[in-house]
């Protein structure tokens, strides 16, 4: 679970710093200076979710589960920004608590 929550954060963080979604996503934050390391953030979320998925899986169970998460958090975001920003902006309270429960 928390690599599904670290995975949805990295692919939000990424399409935030996109000048496309970012107006939408961000809103007035859009304009922050830190939103310049949204990528960074973003590329960082999903390189701790490969690595937590590679010390949770036993004989590459984590790798595999890893590449099947993968497309569904993305295509998550992509959808969320499909149907509106705010699905995407709850999808990360989303993420957070099934990284808490993952966590547990």
């Amino acid at each position: 679970m928390i690599v599904a929550g670290l995975l949805y954060i990295g692919f939000f963080a990424l399409a935030a710093a996109m000048t496309r979604h970012g107006p939408a996503l961000l809103g007035p934050w859009q304009r922050h200076r830190l939103t310049r390391h949204l990528p960074l953030l973003g590329w960082s979320a999903i390189a701790l979710s490969l690595i937590g998925a590679i010390l949770a899986g036993t004989d590459g169970i984590g790798i595999v589960t890893w590449c099947g998460l993968l497309p569904l958090m993305a295509g998550a975001v992509l959808l969320a920004l499909t149907y509106g920003p705010r699905l995407a902006r709850g999808g990360l309270l989303v993420a957070l608590a099934l990284m808490v429960v993952g966590a547990v």
